[in-house]
């Protein structure tokens, strides 16, 4: 429970968002505020099988959309002022590069160049050179499908 008003100085929940809605509030607000810690269930999720919409296909549904959707919302964290310089400000960096890293290597999997290639510029911004980033998607990529590799 919170004030009106504090919801409406942070602007409350952003809606061009497909994934952590909730969690760029919580975020945002504290930065304005302390919270405390509810041990108790406040909501009920409905898992009935004979919903329409499972909760689960939901989520699902938003998977496709979710390496597009942290970018925009790590690049959002990182100009809150009260952020800047902070130690949190190069763990959120790293998260976005990494989301771009792992957004990249879905499109180029899905054989999207474009978006590829549009995600990749974000790496650029964030310092990153074409050479470590060619070294780096193949590197997971080799990481994974050795991972992945049934044995004979």
């Amino acid at each position: 429970m919170l004030h009106r008003s504090l919801l409406c100085e942070v602007r409350g929940l952003d809606e061009a968002l497909f994934i952590g809605e909730g969690h760029d509030l919580v975020f945002r607000l504290s930065f304005k505020t302390k919270f405390c810690f509810v041990a108790e269930p406040l909501t009920r999720v409905d898992r009935n099988p004979s919903r329409g919409v499972l909760l689960c296909n939901l989520i699902a549904s938003r998977e496709g959309r979710k390496c597009d959707s942290l970018p925009g919302l790590y690049a959002k964290w990182l100009v809150i002022p009260e952020l800047t310089g902070s130690a949190y400000q190069p763990c959120i960096r790293e998260l976005l590069r990494r989301t771009y890293y792992s957004s990249t290597a879905a499109k180029i999997h899905d054989l999207r160049a474009g978006p590829a290639v549009r995600t990749i510029a974000g790496l650029r911004e964030l310092g990153d050179s074409y050479s470590p980033i060619i070294s780096t998607l193949v590197r997971n990529k080799v990481t994974k499908f050795r991972r992945n590799r049934v044995p004979a």
